[in-house]
Formats: C-alpha cells, sequence, structure tokens
C-alpha cells in the first residue's frame, strides 16, 4: 500500500492508503505503485486518480508538485479535490469530459467543488450556460431572494 497525502495551502486535504496512484506529470500521467523510486515532479492541471481495490477515486488538482517515495506519495497542489475551469477545460482536451457533457461545478469560498463534493451541503443546482451574464443574472435573483446564504466551515 502507498499513503498518498494531498496538501493545499489551506490545508491537508485528503490521506489514504492506495493501491496505484496516477499523477498527471507534465509529459503525461505517471503511475506510482508501492516501492517506486523516488521522484520529485511537477504536476500539470489535470485528474489524479487513486485505485484501492475496485474502487477509483477521481480528484482534479490545479497543477502543483509530486513528492513520490517508496510508500507514500504526497501531492502539493494549489486546489485538490474540487475543480477549477482551467482544469475542466483540460479534461475536455484529454477526452475524459465530452465537450457537450453537462458538468455541474458550484461556487464556494474555496474555489469551485464538482457536485459530489458538494452534495451532503447544498440544494438543487441551477443550471446555466456558461457565460458571465448569466452567471451574473442568477447571482442577482439569488440576492435578491435571499437565498444566497454565507456556508460556515
Amino acid at each position: 500500500m502507498i499513503e498518498l497525502e494531498l496538501v493545499t495551502p489551506e490545508r491537508l486535504a485528503f490521506t489514504e492508503q492506495a493501491d496505484f496512484v496516477v499523477l498527471p506529470g507534465l509529459e503525461g500521467e505517471i503511475g506510482v505503485l508501492p516501492g517506486h523510486a523516488p521522484l520529485l515532479t511537477q504536476l500539470a492541471a489535470g485528474e489524479l486518480r487513486i485505485q484501492r481495490g475496485d474502487n477509483t477515486e477521481l480528484f482534479a488538482v490545479s497543477g502543483g508538485f509530486a513528492e513520490v517515495l517508496r510508500d507514500r506519495v504526497r501531492v502539493f497542489a494549489e486546489t485538490a479535490g474540487g475543480t477549477t475551469v482551467a482544469v475542466l477545460k483540460k479534461l475536455v482536451e484529454l477526452g475524459r469530459i465530452e465537450k457537450d457533457e453537462t458538468v455541474v461545478a458550484y461556487i464556494t469560498g474555496n474555489g469551485l467543488k464538482t457536485q459530489e463534493a458538494v452534495a451532503d451541503s447544498v440544494s438543487k443546482p441551477h443550471l446555466i450556460e456558461a457565460k458571465i451574464g448569466e452567471f451574473r443574472d442568477l447571482y442577482d435573483r439569488l440576492s435578491q431572494s435571499k437565498k444566497l446564504e454565507p456556508v460556515s466551515a
């Protein structure tokens, strides 16, 4: 097993044991199994995959660095667990998201988050086109109806 740590500037975002980790390297994906040779590498914006048994968990990272040791992987990323517009665009370029696929992202005090990341703490999403004018209109409507409430951490 590999111990994986996902670290953002704000906190240790995630720590877990994994059988296999795939990092989004600048030159392509880097697969890490237990016993991997030590490595320090820069990460591209993309998808971090964590394999435990038959379960695969995905995290979007916005680039950063990874330190790989024989039994540990530390990922230092600006954002992790959620997503950014740049990461979503990169996932479309890589074919992980279809160009016409609907992707739900929530704006939080800590960047954009995927629907799965916030499912326990938000209501049904509002679907809008990916245009700043539509976002502003929705924001104004929700502000006037008092449905925008600060979320405490």
